[in-house]
Parts: structure tokens; sequence; C-alpha cells
């Protein structure tokens, strides 16, 4: 059994070496090819790993073991991808291998896809007695926090990522503190409104709505304009417009005549913009690739080359085979495979005429 799962020889039992033998005849770079599991220093590794579009590669390879002396580098791999993205423990293995004849993977295209999104502009209409001293903490309710005075905008790829953003600010070396929370739309009316502080009048100016407004203090009055008590710490205010739109807004004071308010407004914008995807052709469900690799280590790869009419890769005769040595399960099968290969340079070889029989690993 000379099948492995990572590049470490293992101890096999006797009794099961040689049975059944894995090997690769054909002609590579117009050079005889031979390889047998278990002669030369090569022996048969079987693995298995899952991209980054969640597609599972399935692979063979033959490769020469700690041992080698000379020409070590050389192997020879075949990979055959999924025909679907699915959680490891999903793997349907024989339908991967249910196909009698593969496409070679090409390299990976991309097109263009326009993409809607929101975008999410701030305007800061906080007020206090020190606005040098003042300092913000927004939280966007995306995992975003800032502190500047007038934020970044926020991107939001659909309205169903709004969450409320809250606003706190506050005087330094005060205990002055406030907060506002509001909720974002799109397509709907908003309206904001800010505090101007003079005397012991205390004004509150509507933004962005239509008039006329009504006016709804703590303290009783309806009026634009209050007249601050001395005994009063906090106070707030609701606005309603002409449309129903209501902002409600605190006002806190402290015994030092210290004083501060927190208040937003915000724009949303629909954006349109073009970004790239990768093309679902390219994603290489049931396909294969094959890279082979020379005595002295130059590596050519058929995803690389473009494939002529006559590259071809037949499967058949799959049965399940024993664990490898790290427990996972194997199928082996038998191959018969023509492609083109090429370097990183654009050098290419051609693969003709390939047979035998190989294992690859899966998932269990």
């Amino acid at each position: 059994m000379l099948l492995f799962a990572t590049c470490k020889k293992a101890v096999l039992p006797p009794d099961l070496i040689g049975d059944p033998v894995f090997t690769m005849d054909g002609v590579i770079d117009n050079n005889p090819f031979s390889v047998v599991a278990g002669d030369n220093n090569f022996y048969l590794f079987t693995r298995f790993q899952q991209d980054e579009l969640g597609v599972h590669e399935f692979t063979g390879s033959f490769e020469k073991d700690e041992d080698c002396i000379n020409g070590c580098a050389e192997k020879l791999s075949i990979t055959i991808r999924d025909f679907q993205a699915v959680e490891a423990n999903r793997v349907l293995i024989n339908e991967v291998l249910g196909f009698n004849e593969y496409k070679y993977v090409a390299p990976r295209s991309f097109v263009d896809s326009l993409v809607t999104f929101y975008e999410v502009a701030f305007t800061n209409l906080s007020t206090s007695s020190t606005p040098d001293a003042e300092v913000y903490e927004w939280d966007f309710g995306n995992g975003i926090i800032s502190t500047a005075r007038t934020p970044p905008v926020q991107n939001y790829l659909d309205t169903t990522f709004f969450n409320p953003v809250t606003l706190k600010t506050a005087v330094n070396n005060t205990n002055c503190e406030d907060q506002i929370t509001k909720s974002l739309s799109f397509g709907s009316p908003t309206c904001a409104a800010q505090f101007e502080f003079a005397g012991d009048s205390l004004t509150v100016f509507p933004i962005g709505s239509s008039a006329p407004y009504n006016f709804a203090w703590s303290n009783g009055e309806t009026g634009q304009t209050t007249v601050l008590q001395d005994s009063l710490i906090s106070l707030s205010v609701t606005v309603t417009d002409a449309i129903g739109c209501v902002e409600i807004l605190d006002f806190e004071t402290t015994e030092n005549v210290n004083y501060c308010s927190a208040s937003f407004d915000f724009d949303v914008t629909q954006q349109t913009d073009s970004i790239q995807i990768t093309d679902n052709d390219s994603i290489n469900f049931s396909k294969v690739k094959i890279a082979y690799t020379t005595f002295d280590g130059v590596e050519y790869f058929s995803e690389l080359a473009e494939q002529g009419v006559e590259s071809s890769f037949i499967l058949t005769e799959v049965v399940d085979y024993e664990d490898n040595e790290n427990g996972e399960s194997t199928k082996q099968f038998s191959t018969n495979f023509t492609c083109i290969l090429s370097d990183r340079e654009g050098n290419q070889i051609e693969i003709q005429n390939m047979s035998g029989v190989i294992a690859i690993a899966y998932p269990n």
C-alpha cells in the first residue's frame, strides 16, 4: 500500500507493499516517462484542499521521499475539482468522479458587474459651551467606531444592513455628556435640529425638514425658544414638522454652567459602481489540472497553457481504496490523458498518452 497523505515516508506492513501498484506511463516533452509507486524512491501521496471559492480539489501525486539522492524534485500530480462548492463534510465524491471525460482548468477570468450600494454622509450638529473641548464617539451599528467630529462616509450594500447610529458627545474636564440615537432610512424624509444657547435663552432650529413646526419642551413650553431656570440641569424638546417627522433633542447642563447637546443629521444616496467578480465559467467545476516538476525543479502547469484539440482526460474504473496515513478516505481510478503544460515564463511542454492508476483523498 504505497499511499501517503504527506511527504513523510511511512513504514508499511510488508504484506501490503505493491498491492495494488500505482503507475503512470507515457511521454513528457518527447521523452518516455514511467513511474511506479515504491520504485526509485517514488511514492503516491494523496491530499485535498478547499480554495477561496469554497471548491474542493482532490489530488494524487507521484513524488520522491526524503531518502531520494538524485532528481528529487521530479513529480507528477493530478488534481480534480469538485462539481460544486460545499462544506467539507458534504463532499459527494462518487459524483465528483462520476464523469468519464473531464476538461482542463483554465485561468480564472473576471467580468464586470454593477453593484448598487448606499452611501451615508453624517453631519455633526452637536453644540456645547466649549466647542474646542468637545469629544465625540460615533457608533455606526456596523462595527465601526469613529471619534472624529466629521466622521467618514459609511457604505452599506443594502438597506437591510442599516442599524441605529449613536453619537455621544461630551465636554472635556466636565461632567457634561449627552447622546442621541437615530435609525437610518432611504427614500423617507429625515429631520434634525440644533440648539443655540445665548444668555439664559435656549433656541432650537429645525434642519432639513418642512415648516410649520410644533415644539414641545420638557418644561411645558411650546415656543421655539425657552428660558433656562437656575435649578434646571437637563431639558429636552420634541420638534415635529409639517409632514410628521419627529426629532427629540436633549440639552444637558452642569452646575458650573457647562452645557452640551448631541445632534446629527444624515444623508443617504444610492450609488452604483462596477466591480470585478469571478466569471462562473472560470470557477472550473468538475475540471482537472496536471502539474509536472522536472528533476531539476522547473514547474509546469496545465492551467497556464491553452489546451489543444488533442488534449483530453479520461477517467475509468473508480473503486474505494484504503485510508491514507492521515485516516482520510481515498478513491483509486485509472486514467489516460494528453495535455499541454506551461511554466511561469511561458515555456511549454506536452504530455502525450499518459496512462496508469492513481488515487486521491477526500474528506470523510
